[in-house]
């Protein structure tokens, strides 16, 4: 098989193509390069290499492959795609179609204005608060209880508050709760990205793509099945109801969320 001919470079390449690093850190660097067990692969009728093994700083290394299926088989990596999934499907309601509700309830201009940006203004400082509370939890209640009551409880508060923004009558205090609502969703990120590292480890990339896309799958659908509930019932509190509902939804997928069990156990 061809290998490729960006792996046949020699230490003089690298040094002419690096002129402007020092001769002792391109040494270094080559060193370190040169140590790689590179294996050359053919998938798909393509050349490509794979990089398996090797050294760096006098340790070894190995990169082997995410085993996807065994990943999404673990019940807490699960548990934190549905959870993030209604995360990521009340969070684009707020910078999609809140001002269009907020309309809907007779709120115009300024005050429209301000209280649309509420949610995101809020969950600035939630998100900040909630990687504090989490950490400061799970150092005296343990980790799972630091990360399943900041997590569970603050998307339990999210579903409360953004059902009772439909019950009330005052169209600025049901658009104060929707962005209570908003900021307690996001006062779980520090929970939910801690306990992608904590269970992670090695694979705590794999673990967090799987998360965050299944959240950005909830954030696609958001816009497109709130219009379509809209449609359907021709009412804004169902849409409000259905994200409030998911929240607590995703507030119970905490419960089987377990931090202090690695996917590779």
């Amino acid at each position: 098989m061809r290998v490729p001919h960006r792996l046949t470079r020699t230490h003089h390449d690298f040094d002419q193509q690096h002129a402007s690093i020092g001769g002792h850190d391109v040494a270094a660097i080559a060193q370190n390069l040169h140590r790689l067990v590179i294996v050359p692969v053919v998938e798909d009728g393509f050349d490509h290499v794979r990089v398996v093994a090797g050294r760096y700083r006098g340790k070894e290394i190995s990169l082997e492959a995410t085993q996807w299926t065994r990943l999404l088989a673990n019940r807490t990596v699960v548990c934190l795609c549905l959870m993030y999934f209604t995360q990521g499907f009340g969070g684009a309601f707020y910078v999609t179609w809140l001002p269009t509700y907020l309309a809907s309830r007779g709120l115009t201009g300024m005050v429209a204005g301000v209280l649309a940006g509420l949610p995101l203004m809020l969950s600035a400082a939630a998100d900040l608060l909630g990687g504090v509370a989490t950490d400061r939890a799970a150092r005296r209640f343990g980790l799972r209880a630091g990360r399943i009551t900041i997590g569970g409880g603050a998307l339990a508060a999210a579903g409360l508050f953004t059902i009772a923004g439909t019950l009330v009558a005052s169209p600025v205090a049901a658009a104060v709760l929707i962005a209570l609502g908003g900021a307690s969703s996001n006062f779980l990120l520090g929970a939910a990205w801690g306990t992608c590292l904590d269970i992670g480890g090695r694979r705590s990339g794999a673990v967090s793509a799987a998360m965050n896309t299944s959240g950005q799958v909830g954030a696609i659908l958001s816009p497109i099945l709130v219009a379509a509930v809209v449609q359907r019932f021709s009412n804004w509190s169902a849409p409000l109801y259905l994200t409030g509902v998911l929240f607590l939804m995703g507030a119970w997928c905490w419960w089987w969320v377990d931090p202090t069990k690695p996917v590779s156990d």
